[in-house]
């Protein structure tokens, strides 16, 4: 019974030993896994040392913008790969409201500035009553 339960304990460590995922378009004919350099290496050899092939990924939908992507081991094949990709709403711009400018001629204009040559401000000689300042 105990050898068995070590048997058990040493085949899960192996199985449990995760393949980092080494993505590519197509499986490369030399193949370095378990020590041993491979040639001309089966599609079998390349999905045990990690290599899975990429597919196309999908276009993104209108109005949506990616906020992550990653890759993943496919569950119905072996050795493939899988984007999960999350979206996001692409935000409204805020519309840039225009500043409202009046044109004053300059006869109308006095500018004021101190003996330093500090800017003061603007009197506006004949503006409208609207804007007249009640005391």
């Amino acid at each position: 019974m105990k050898i068995a339960f070590i048997a058990l304990m040493i085949a899960g460590v192996a199985f449990a030993q995760e393949v980092k995922i080494i993505p590519v378009d197509k499986f490369p004919s030399t193949v370095s896994y378990d020590g041993k350099i491979y040639f001309q290496a089966s599609a079998d050899i390349c999905v045990k040392a990690g290599y899975r092939l990429i597919p196309g990924k999908p276009t993104t939908p209108e109005g949506k913008r990616v906020k992550s992507e990653t890759l993943v081991q496919d569950d119905k094949k072996a050795d493939y790969v899988k984007y999960v990709i999350v979206y996001e709403d692409i935000p409204e711009p805020v519309p840039v409201v225009p500043e409202i400018l009046t044109n004053v001629p300059a006869e109308k204009v006095v500018f004021n500035f101190t003996t330093n040559g500090v800017f003061r401000g603007v009197t506006w000689l004949d503006a409208p009553k609207t804007n007249e300042v009640r005391e």
